[in-house]
């Protein structure tokens, strides 16, 4: 999800993209909060 996002896509196509690929239904806040901890500086990769 963090890779789709660098890579510029919208919360709204990355849940498409989810649906699509996956059948997964992911909710574009659900996205916005993962992106969000995921690039915020005081984030660590794991």
């Amino acid at each position: 999800m963090l890779s789709l996002h660098s890579k510029g896509m919208t919360t709204g196509e990355i849940s498409a993209h989810f649906s699509e690929i996956y059948g997964a239904s992911v909710s574009k806040d659900t996205i916005s909060r993962i992106t969000d901890k995921g690039t915020s500086p005081t984030s660590k990769p794991r």
